[in-house]
């Protein structure tokens, strides 16, 4: 029996950065410059909603037609990007990201597709549910005072609104250059 063909795969918002997105990379980097950090290309950044990892390229068309059925009654929604953070502790700091306010619209979305690729056999995610723009990956920091005033300094700040359209379905080929994201479908959230 042959082996199937796998694609890594996972179901997310992509997010346009605006000015103030970029600017906030700029000062990042500029600021962290010395530091093992990867820095997460701007056209890249999104949020993951569901992510499937090794998936049977045979199974791809059940998963997209699931998808599409269990949004299609989700309408489109607003999204506010605020303040920054890490993820482990500003001690031993991995994740640096933007946070995102609280919406019910985005939770529900994240809980049906939990459900559903649950039955398709996909392992529920444990964590709860903590949505946020990932802008770098930390390897190692030696100067953890710049990270966190910088932390400090943007904790308050309103970087974006964005109205959610749409909810796309991803193929993540990794490259040493970093991620390069396939669009396997796009599914139109309701006007």
């Amino acid at each position: 029996m042959p082996v199937p063909f796998m694609k890594r795969t996972f179901i997310a918002i992509h997010i346009t950065p605006g000015q103030q997105i970029i600017n906030l990379l700029d000062d990042s980097r500029n600021l962290l410059q010395k530091e093992k950090i990867k820095w997460v290309h701007p056209g890249n950044i999104h949020i993951t909603l569901k992510f499937m990892g090794e998936t049977a390229e045979e199974n791809i068309p059940l998963i997209i037609k699931e998808i599409k059925a269990v949004l299609s009654d989700c309408n489109s929604f607003l999204l506010r990007f605020r303040g920054t953070g890490v993820f482990r502790n500003i001690h031993d700091p991995r994740v640096f990201w933007i946070g995102i306010e609280e919406d019910k619209n985005l939770s529900a979305i994240r809980d049906k597709l939990e459900v559903v690729m649950e039955k398709l056999g996909f392992k529920r995610e444990e964590k709860s549910f903590s949505p946020h723009l990932t802008l770098a990956r930390i390897k190692y920091i030696r100067n953890k005072n710049l990270l966190g005033d910088l932390v400090t300094r943007y904790k308050d700040k309103d970087f974006l609104k964005m109205q959610v359209k749409e909810i796309i379905y991803y193929e993540s080929i990794l490259k040493p250059e970093g991620p390069e994201y396939i669009e396997l479908a796009v599914i139109p959230l309701k006007d």
